[in-house]
């Protein structure tokens, strides 16, 4: 029930709660709020539209579910990264964790959350203690190593560790001081190998550096599950599912590290670290490393968002280049064969679609990983001995972003993408890809209203939000969308001539006449009506209408004929109120248009 805020200015604030219903109820109330304000004040969706193209938009739909919110288990624990008050230090936030593997809870630890936030990671997904080779024995040779894995006896050939796994890297870490010995990046592992005879032991694959055997009792399994949770999550394709794709058909093997199994996992390998091996780690630069893992998500938005742009134009310009052809004058066989080639609306929908949901997939991954818009200049492209992925991705088999077929503008519209200008915005890749994603929804929502509105059979509203597309500012947008009502031109004049059919209908029944009088023209509207293919539903609403008021009519002609039989015989006020309520039971309309009324009406004068 206890609540810590993390200010950026202030004090910070502890607030105690009444109940664990109340406290959930704050932090859902809190991060509504604080994603509506982040909007609003950066010219968000639904914003204005000059403010909206140069601003860090957020769309609500994203960060209502990703608010920066951490757990620890003791209010203690909480008062500690509390700063009390303006001149204390900002505290280290921290990381994002997998309660149930991280069992040492190290992700609130300062000594490790400071190191793995210089590395850009934010997630602790594993932590425990592990086995490893001591370096004076795996330089001995693999006899010594081979024997020291085999018999208990030789355990002190065997050094212990905490090992550590986040989003971007695994961390071997002394117990004592909690210093990171190595790191080993997630995306330079090539295989992974587990040994068939200890299940416990399991072999990664780093070609750049030196390969890692560790030993992680009785929770080896564990550990890969974890790791492999992070890895799709962060470093593959795995979540992005094209229009078509079941959510949950992808297969996690096709897009994780290749994962094997030997008897040795000794011998073949290089498990020996080189003689400058400390020199090396001293010499790597965690704030390249985080610039290294902004790029590739940066970059990956980047593809994303030039995708994006280069379907909306290549659709547009066909459609443009369609409809010159269609004019008088462009005539010849080659018009006509290019003609026959023309597509549908759905498969032009279905490419753009697709590009939108890279775009949100991107953003979304990125978000995830702790990339946020405008909050540091563009991430430079990596120096080779920085690139993680350069030995990674020959071996991935399109493991990685970028590696799915589909990433690429379409060729279904005929020759390859255009090469799109470059926006000043690409400078800010994250702002630029929301901004992109808030136009493909109002897009989106453009396509299901008009669609939503014809499956209702409602014309005039059909008529109000085609309106608006032929308003639209966004000129590619309005191009776009003028292949979708040219192809529901045909179902909106069908739709108006079962809408002018039953006007005719209701006009009647809503008239002042008798409708005994016009029984056989409402015979044959009602047979026209069928013939255009109005709705069971529509018809046999428009039958009960008209039996209703004759059944009314009929029944007021009977009262009208007994009042008149009936002339001299004085009406008491009882009398009148009696039979007006019967009336009224019986579902008769006794309005002062009904003869009904004037009768009785005229017998209480």
């Amino acid at each position: 029930t206890v609540v810590g805020l993390l200010t950026s200015r202030h004090c910070d604030i502890l607030v105690r709660l009444p109940n664990e219903a109340s406290a959930a109820q704050f932090i859902r109330y809190l991060a509504y709020a604080v994603t509506r304000y982040s909007v609003s004040t950066s010219g968000g969706v639904g914003g204005d539209k000059a403010a909206q193209s140069n601003s860090d938009v957020i769309p609500a739909a994203f960060t209502r579910s990703m608010c920066p919110i951490y757990s620890v288990e003791r209010t203690l624990g909480m008062k500690l990264v509390l700063k009390k008050t303006l001149i204390d230090p900002p505290p280290v936030v921290a990381c994002r964790s997998m309660q149930q593997s991280d069992s040492l809870a190290l992700s609130r630890v300062p000594q490790i959350v400071s190191v793995c936030r210089r590395y850009g990671d934010n997630t602790i997904a594993f932590s425990g203690m592990a086995w490893r080779f001591r370096n004076s024995t795996a330089r001995k040779g693999t006899d010594k190593m081979t024997n020291s894995l085999e018999n208990s006896d030789e355990r002190k050939n065997f050094k212990s560790f905490v090992l550590i796994l986040t989003n971007a890297a695994i961390y071997v870490v002394t117990k004592g001081g909690y210093n990171v010995t190595r790191r080993i990046p997630l995306r330079r592992i090539r295989r992974i190998t587990l040994s068939s005879e200890d299940p416990d032991a399991v072999l990664f694959e780093v070609p750049k550096e030196f390969d890692a055997l560790f030993r992680i009792e009785g929770r080896r399994k564990e550990f890969l599950d974890r790791m492999q949770e992070v890895y799709l999550s962060s470093w593959s394709d795995f979540g992005w599912y094209k229009p078509g794709e079941v959510v949950g058909s992808h297969n996690a093997a096709n897009y994780f590290i290749g994962v094997g199994q030997r008897a040795d996992i000794i011998n073949g390998y290089k498990l020996a670290p080189p003689k400058d091996w400390e020199t090396q780690q001293a010499a790597i630069s965690p704030a390249k490393i985080a610039n290294a893992n902004r790029f590739f998500f940066e970059e990956d938005m980047r593809k994303a968002n030039q995708h994006y742009k280069s379907t909306i134009y290549t659709a547009s310009t066909y459609l443009h280049n369609q409809a010159r052809r269609k004019q008088p004058g462009a005539t010849g066989s080659g018009a006509s064969q290019q003609q026959q080639q023309d597509l549908s609306w759905e498969q032009l929908w279905t490419n753009i679609v697709s590009a939108a949901s890279r775009l949100k997939f991107s953003y979304c991954r990125a978000y995830v990983f702790g990339v946020r818009p405008n909050t540091l200049p563009p991430a430079t492209a990596p120096a080779a001995e920085d690139n993680d992925m350069e030995e990674s991705e020959s071996n991935a088999g399109g493991r990685f972003a970028g590696g799915r077929a589909g990433n690429t503008a379409s060729s279904t519209f005929g020759g390859p993408a255009p090469n799109i200008a470059a926006s000043p915005l690409d400078q800010q890749p994250m702002a630029h890809v929301a901004q992109r994603i808030a136009d493909f929804s109002h897009l989106n929502e453009l396509v299901q209203q008009l669609t939503r509105a014809l499956a209702a059979e409602d014309v005039e509203r059909y008529r109000r939000v085609a309106k608006r597309v032929r308003d639209d500012n966004n000129g590619r947008t309005e191009l776009v969308l003028s292949k979708l009502l040219k192809e529901q031109e045909g179902t909106v004049a069908r739709l108006e001539v079962k809408q002018k059919a039953v006007d005719e209908i209701q006009s009647i029944l809503e008239g002042g006449d008798r409708i005994a009088a016009h029984r056989e023209r409402l015979t044959n509207l009602i047979e026209a009506a069928i013939a255009v293919q109005v709705s069971a539903t529509e018809i046999s609403r428009l039958l009960k209408q008209i039996d209703t008021k004759l059944q009314a009519e009929r029944m007021d002609g009977y009262l009208s004929g007994f009042f008149d039989s009936v002339e001299g015989k004085g009406w008491t006020q009882t009398e009148r109120r009696t039979l007006l309520d019967a009336c009224n039971d019986l579902g008769l309309l006794v309005g002062p248009q009904s003869r009904t009324y004037r009768s009785i009406k005229g017998k209480a004068r």
